[in-house]
């Protein structure tokens, strides 16, 4: 088994991120992390015994491109027989009306979309591509805005239905497994 598969099935084994039987949504945006974080479940899906269900929103910033990176995720799913839920929303407008930033906004979309489709298909688990260097810009983004001693804590590996089965990897642990499996990320 390669090192990385090894170091993300002992993180889901010591966080119990996954019992068997689950169902996961894997939160797919086409980027290395989530490629990889889908590729690797794929391959554990069987010695974990789990299934998988990929999902993907787009955002509605990037007109044709988002399109096309969307029908890319969907044609990864079908590739590798995996279902796959889309949706579009338009996060722009959605910001404006709330009065609130794009990130913000789409934070908030994607967080109801994958809550919404956990109780839809029944599936227990949402799983998201988050690696140590989103760990250590939380942290730092946190101490920056003043965050308290919990908030400088970042991401966890697990919270409630979410799980970041990558945490304890680097971005360029990430990126090579991309080319060392011929995965070719948006």
């Amino acid at each position: 088994m390669n090192e990385l598969l090894k170091v993300v099935k002992k993180t889901i084994e010591k966080y119990q991120m996954i019992v068997p039987g689950d169902l996961v949504i894997a939160a797919v945006s086409g980027g290395p992390d989530s490629l990889t974080m889908l590729h690797v479940l794929k391959e554990l899906r069987i010695c974990l015994n789990f299934k998988l269900h990929v999902a993907h929103v787009d955002h509605s910033f990037r007109g044709k491109e988002a399109v096309a990176e969307a029908r890319w995720v969907k044609e990864t799913a079908e590739k590798w027989n995996l279902p796959c839920t889309l949706t579009k929303v338009n996060v722009p407008a959605i910001a404006r009306e709330k009065g609130i930033s794009a990130q913000e906004a789409g934070h908030l979309i994607r967080k109801k979309f994958f809550l919404d489709l956990l109780k839809k298909i029944g599936a227990q688990k949402i799983a998201l591509g988050h690696q140590a260097d989103d760990q250590a810009e939380t942290v730092l983004m946190h101490f920056l805005v003043g965050a308290g001693l919990e908030g400088l804590q970042g991401l966890v590996p697990q919270n409630g239905p979410l799980i970041r089965p990558l945490l304890f990897l680097r971005r360029q642990e990430i990126e090579a497994y991309c080319r060392t499996n011929y995965l070719e990320p948006r």
